[in-house]
């Protein structure tokens, strides 16, 4: 089965909350984009941050949100 573009979207739209941080702080030395990633993450009020990227993955956690690899983050959502 195939799943054009919009039907992808529309069931992205019902699972997803869009957060516009006030602020990112400085977080990730590596990388600055980062930041935004995890000022997201924090406005969002995330359990967790799946990522393969190094330099986020380097940081564990920020203000109580785990920075977790794919692995990881799949086992966590298996377990909910």
């Amino acid at each position: 089965m195939r799943t054009d573009t919009s039907t992808l979207m529309r069931g992205y739209e019902r699972i997803v909350t869009l957060v516009e941080p006030a602020e990112v702080p400085r977080v990730v030395s590596g990388d600055a984009d980062d930041d935004h990633v995890i000022a997201a993450a924090a406005g969002g009020q995330a359990d967790a941050i799946i990522s393969g990227d190094k330099h986020l993955l380097t940081i564990g956690s920020h203000e109580g949100i785990a920075i977790v690899g794919v692995q990881e983050g799949l086992a966590r959502l298996v377990q909910r």
